[in-house]
């Protein structure tokens, strides 16, 4: 080989890992590796499963041996995540906000499921459970709440399970996401701290890629006896507008919630 080739091939070489290193970092490119092969051993391990119990129902002595994630890969691309996102200059400027009080979603009684109860009768609800597995909302949304303004900052990662069209987020899991958290606001000014979705308004702005972190900023903008107007928006780590968001919030006068902590 020549020279020319040889520094041709070299430069090109070289142009190409710096693009790659500034836009995909290392740290994030390990961890988007291990979760898509955590993703795919957890599709096979459903096929697995479901020959498991087709064999059970003709052999009833069979036992599955599936696990529900790689051993060389469980809990290691949900690590990763969670240092990337404890450590976003977002997150760690909010951490040192006094005025802000922080908590990890899904934390509450009603995420959890009692000794004894089955799966469809609590704790088992779609955001905690569905939706929280690797390459879908692998780590916990981190909540930061202002009980003074009544305005809340949710920031978390949106991987590829929890797509509609290829690369982007599902509509209704964006919807379900602000749901939750223009909620939790609106409960912010209920004595009870509970409440129901009258209605909910969505204006979806821009494509929510998936792969990214995303936030959600949330506010109280009307307040009565049993009502709280709240509005919000799902935004990129950068400030891009994603979906806009309107709601109303009620207290039922018929019905005893339990309180969300």
């Amino acid at each position: 080989m020549s020279l020319r080739p040889a520094l041709t091939l070299w430069s090109t070489a070289l142009a190409a890992g710096a693009i790659l290193g500034f836009s995909e970092p290392p740290f994030k490119l390990v961890r988007s590796y291990i979760e898509y092969q955590n993703s795919r051993y957890l599709d096979a391990a459903a096929v697995a499963d479901s020959l498991d119990k087709s064999s059970q129902e003709t052999s009833p002595s069979s036992t599955s041996t599936s696990t529900k994630f790689h051993p060389a890969l469980h809990g290691s691309s949900s690590a990763l995540l969670e240092h990337e996102l404890m450590n976003l200059p977002l997150v760690q400027a909010l951490l040192n906000d006094p005025a802000l009080s922080v908590r990890r979603a899904w934390a509450g009684p009603h995420y959890q499921t009692p000794p004894g109860d089955a799966p469809w009768r609590s704790g088992q609800v779609f955001t905690a459970h569905t939706l929280h597995q690797p390459g879908g909302i692998a780590a916990k949304p981190v909540v930061f709440t202002n009980t003074t303004t009544r305005a809340a900052t949710i920031v978390l990662h949106v991987g590829h399970r929890v797509t509609g069209f290829p690369a982007i987020v599902h509509g209704g899991v964006l919807a379900t996401l602000l749901d939750e958290a223009l909620g939790r606001t609106a409960f912010l000014s209920f004595p009870e701290s509970a409440g129901v979705t009258a209605n909910l308004k969505l204006k979806y702005k821009n494509p929510t890629w998936a792969g990214q972190f995303i936030v959600i900023r949330t506010q109280t903008d009307q307040v009565s006896e049993r009502k709280a107007k709240v509005s919000g928006k799902v935004m990129t780590l950068g400030g891009k507008t994603l979906v806009e968001a309107e709601a109303l919030f009620v207290v039922p006068k018929k019905f005893k919630l339990k309180p969300m902590k």
